[in-house]
């Protein structure tokens, strides 16, 4: 969590080796794309496709 992804502006999450594979989108068409997985959902708040975080990982509740 030192770092953070786009800090610098949008090209610095465009250069992300994630983002280099574009064969079925372009920047253009992201949000007509379709995506590879869609996980199985119980209900509209079901959160079980992502991992418990602890709470020492996250910021302080505390005021």
């Amino acid at each position: 969590r030192s770092a953070r992804l786009g800090k610098n502006g949008i090209g610095e999450i465009k250069a992300h080796p994630f983002f280099t594979n574009q064969n079925d989108w372009s920047w253009e068409t992201i949000r007509k794309a379709s995506v590879p997985i869609v996980p199985p959902l119980t209900n509209d708040e079901d959160t079980s496709n992502f991992e418990e975080i602890e709470k020492s990982d996250g910021p302080s509740e505390e005021s």
